[in-house]
């Protein structure tokens, strides 16, 4: 990941745990001569904190493939629809069409997984309907009626499709024999 202009530059929050998990925590500097250490106890506090978000609230995040294999094809897809980058963003981070079983696998592996059924893939779409609505600013207006209920759950299952786990990435190499980033 590199950021070009920090001015206009969006992170997801699958980027932000990427980058949190590939740079170790920082360890408190060592005093030299007259200058002080630095304060790390609000560093440390961000990432504990956003640990536990990602675990607790969006357990999703740690299962995706790296952001920058399928963001871009994502983009692309969604660029009809007219939707505006912090849109697609929240979406993103809220989860909307990301398939249960990723999060529910993510579960099995904490050792959190609960004897559920699994929602089925209409109660799914409604679900991630409904959060659209509340992502998507002026949505009803902006997709109105029937026609526009099609068209926000034609947005679900472009980003069903388009958003990568890691174990898609893995089933990927494993029938290609060769991972393809660019699908």
């Amino acid at each position: 990941m590199k950021v070009l202009d920090p001015q206009s530059a969006l992170l997801t929050n699958a980027e932000v745990y990427q980058f949190l998990q590939s740079n170790p925590v920082r360890k408190a500097d060592k005093q030299i001569g007259a200058y002080s250490t630095t304060n790390l106890t609000g560093y440390n506090a961000i990432r504990k904190d956003f640990d536990a978000y990602t675990a607790e609230i969006t357990p999703h995040v740690t299962n995706h493939a790296p952001v920058e294999d399928w963001i871009g094809d994502l983009v692309k897809k969604l660029k009809p629809y007219e939707l505006t980058k912090t849109e697609v963003m929240n979406l993103v981070n809220m989860g909307i069409g990301v398939h249960a079983s990723s999060t529910q696998n993510q579960e099995e592996v904490n050792g959190d997984a609960e004897e559920e059924e699994q929602p089925d893939e209409e109660a799914e779409m409604s679900r991630d309907v409904q959060f659209f609505k509340v992502a998507v600013e002026e949505a009803e207006d902006r997709f109105p009626g029937d026609d526009g209920e099609e068209r926000i759950q034609e947005i679900v299952r472009i980003m069903k499709e388009t958003i990568r786990s890691k174990d898609d990435g893995e089933e990927e190499v494993k029938e290609n024999g060769v991972h393809d980033a660019n699908g």
